[in-house]
């Protein structure tokens, strides 16, 4: 507790314990089935999200989120990651990519479960459809509960992901188009 100074309003406040808890943790997969996306880069998202729900413990919970030109709840937020694993694998690609509705509803998701939560944003990075702004999103993540990782397989620069990562705390991913998530991918998550 020495080595830390807490202020409230500038006043320095005494800190007299620090305390550790390891905290279920609750994840919400959102992932592109766009049209943009070629097979190899779905394939590859895919991939990743399996990774990451194969690495969540026992007492963590996971939700999927999958959007095109529409965002829609494949799982609420649950234990049974059999059933994560199942809808990740089972919704079909198609439509025009609402990237920026996507991580908006994702947020508010994970917002309303409380706790720590963890957004983990899968896309190819090409927005053509939302109805919401970028910067709409971008000061929502600033207000929410929650850490978005971006988990990106596409070419060109995907400004709107890196902004919202930076604006939560979390990071960019790159998996390259068509790539492997790779022992970094979940190496970066762990660390949140």
């Amino acid at each position: 507790a020495a080595d830390f100074v807490l202020r409230d309003a500038g006043v320095d406040q005494a800190v007299a314990l620090i305390g550790q808890q390891d905290l279920p943790l609750g994840v919400v997969l959102t992932i592109d089935l766009s049209a943009s996306l070629k097979p190899p880069a779905l394939a590859a998202l895919r991939r990743a999200g399996h990774a990451l729900v194969d690495a969540l413990r026992a007492d963590d919970t996971a939700a999927l989120l999958t959007f095109n030109h529409r965002v829609t709840e494949q799982v609420a937020p649950t234990r049974e990651l059999s059933q994560v694993r199942a809808a990740l694998d089972a919704a079909p690609p198609g439509g025009d990519t609402s990237l920026a509705d996507a991580a908006l509803a994702a947020l508010l998701r994970g917002d309303a479960s409380g706790g720590r939560t963890l957004v983990v944003l899968f896309s190819d990075g090409i927005d053509t459809a939302s109805f919401q702004t970028a910067e709409v999103v971008l000061e929502t993540a600033r207000r929410v509960n929650g850490v978005v990782y971006g988990v990106w397989a596409g070419a060109g620069d995907p400004r709107f992901l890196r902004d919202l990562t930076r604006a939560t705390g979390g990071r960019l991913i790159d998996i390259g188009e068509g790539g492997h998530p790779g022992p970094g991918f979940l190496g970066t998550l762990a660390a949140f």
